[in-house]
């Protein structure tokens, strides 16, 4: 579960995929889509209110992890990248948000441009 806030003036226009990553410590990338979320709603405030109360908007979901990522610590990004099959794997295209502690990273392939959220651990399978 990932709360946000858009500390902006309005909301992206067109549709968008919205993604979680982990990224290994060998920058090796492992995409999560967070289906049913649509980034065109993450309004900054409710619209027609004159105290423009900030809107936090909830993202939940829940998935798997691959058997084979092995245990250790990931950064955990958020990932949105253009809907255009074409340009997807751009990073230039992909939304880098506003708020300056979270930092914009690009793969070294130059395939993702992921905002860093945090670190999770992943543990052993039982």
């Amino acid at each position: 579960k990932v709360a946000l806030i858009n500390r902006g003036f309005s909301t992206l226009f067109h549709r968008r995929p919205v993604e979680f990553a982990l990224i290994g410590p060998d920058e090796s990338v492992h995409p999560f889509a967070a289906t049913n979320v649509d980034v065109r709603r993450w309004y900054p405030h409710r619209p027609g209110d004159k105290t423009y109360a900030p809107l936090v908007h909830t993202i939940a979901f829940q998935t798997s992890i691959p058997d084979a990522m092995p245990p250790g610590h990931y950064s955990l990004g958020l990932w949105l990248p253009d809907k255009s099959e074409r340009l997807r794997m751009n990073p230039d295209y992909a939304i880098r948000v506003a708020n300056g502690d979270v930092p914009f990273w690009k793969s070294i392939d130059g395939r993702y441009g992921i905002n860093l959220l945090g670190v999770v651990h992943v543990l052993p399978q039982e």
